[in-house]
């Protein structure tokens, strides 16, 4: 969701642009003090888009129907949970998509919020799912930055393999403190909380990037925050018909990603050499610009995994 393509849904209006027919939904799991941050499940409406072609390892985890809409994932969600062998109680929200006959699961007890209690007892709407929202735009704007300032065309588009990459590395942003607060905000308490809760550190309205926003949006009346809230009502799930839910399914083996370029002219994955040019360069601006242990350790091990590849 680039600015610029982000306002227009089914039933308004939509200047200037094609109304945008990519839809992506996305499973968060995480327990409630932030250890236990397991990859997310990814839903688009294609089994197989373009941009996958020769990819052996995805960034998130991806399962596809006709609408991207979660439908069978959380069962596979609970399955894989039970399997792990470990007590726990998962609490869950009164979503379409949550089976309410949890029988099978050994493990796992599923405890269930009241109706309608959502937006003040659900920890990951009480600002999880936020988070990673920002942290995925800021992710898209910062991109679009470096392209104008490099004299590039900032892209009109991202592809699925890409929108996930931004999603995985928003993830890894939302930190363990945040998680805990929005925990506490719902009510969970802890043995060792003993002062007050602690100030969120996900800082979403730093100087640097408000200047970002203001480059790439200054002819826009929004500001960043409600770029970030657009889709807070769009669909993600739904009760369906066991005939629909098939018919979902038989739609997912002819829908194709759309894409602006020809599939011919798809860009060619670049050659050891030129890869390690850019490695080089990589390594050289984080030696000028950076005094981080952590990033000079980061690039080692980078630069590692790079030749165990060649």
């Amino acid at each position: 969701m680039l600015p610029e393509r982000t306002f227009a849904y089914k039933g308004e209006s939509c200047y200037g642009r094609k109304h945008s027919k990519d839809r992506l939904t996305v499973l968060l799991r995480v327990n409630s003090d932030g250890r236990d941050k397991q990859v997310p499940i990814v839903i688009g409406r294609s089994p197989k888009p373009r941009c996958f072609k020769n990819v052996k390892k995805l960034p998130t985890k991806y399962h596809a129907n006709g609408k991207a809409w979660m439908t069978t994932e959380f069962r596979l969600f609970l399955h894989s949970l039970d399997a792990q062998n470990r007590q726990i109680i998962l609490f869950v929200d009164n979503c379409a998509a949550h089976p309410k006959d949890t029988s099978f699961l050994r493990n796992v007890k599923v405890v269930w919020y009241p109706a309608n209690c959502t937006s003040t007892l659900q920890p990951l709407d009480l600002g999880i799912i936020h988070s990673l929202k920002a942290y995925y735009r800021k992710c898209l704007v910062q991109t679009s930055i470096c392209l104008m300032e490099s004299g590039k065309e900032v892209k009109k588009k991202i592809n699925v393999l890409e929108a996930m990459h931004y999603i995985m590395a928003a993830w890894q942003q939302v930190s363990q403190q945040n998680i805990q607060n929005c925990f506490r905000k719902a009510g969970h308490k802890y043995q060792s909380d003993s002062n007050d809760m602690a100030n969120d550190d996900d800082d979403d309205d730093d100087d640097d990037f408000c200047q970002d926003w203001e480059e790439l949006c200054r002819d826009q009346k929004y500001d960043f925050q409600s770029y970030v809230s657009v889709d807070l009502h769009v669909a993600t799930s739904g009760i369906e018909t066991v005939e629909e839910l098939y018919k979902a399914y038989g739609s997912t083996r002819s829908v194709e990603e759309e894409d602006e370029e020809d599939e011919n002219e798809q860009e060619m994955v670049p050659s050891f050499a030129k890869t390690y040019e850019a490695l080089q360069k990589v390594r050289a601006f984080f030696y000028v610009q950076s005094e981080s242990d952590a990033d000079c350790e980061n690039n080692l091990s980078f630069e590692k995994s790079y030749f165990q590849l060649r």
